[in-house]
């Protein structure tokens, strides 16, 4: 919604910028598996927590905590509500709950 399209590692097949792209692909994949990685071990630890796909709960929250972020950090946030600092913590605090409640 606010961000440009960006080039995704598809686009450079074929291209001399294809192991570049395919490295971070591959770094960004190892950053949401460690992810889902801590929301299981952290929710298998606890037996009141109620079914739930990990996958699909950290990308929930990375794309909430990244939408956020990105909001702040453009100063659109600014615009839009009239503590952003409030806002952000408020989002930031709601999203994780998603995990940890």
């Amino acid at each position: 919604m606010f961000n440009r399209p960006i080039k995704q590692y598809s686009d450079y097949v074929g291209t001399p910028q294809e192991k570049l792209s395919y490295d971070e692909y591959h770094s960004s994949l190892r950053v949401l598996t460690l992810t889902v990685d801590v929301i299981r071990e952290y929710r298998e630890r606890r037996s009141d927590f109620k079914s739930s796909d990990p996958r699909r709960l950290a990308i929930q929250c990375t794309s909430a905590l990244h939408g956020i972020i990105s909001l702040y950090n453009s100063g659109v946030l600014k615009q839009i509500v009239k503590d952003p600092e409030d806002a952000l913590q408020d989002i930031i605090n709601n999203t994780m709950r998603l995990v940890l409640e």
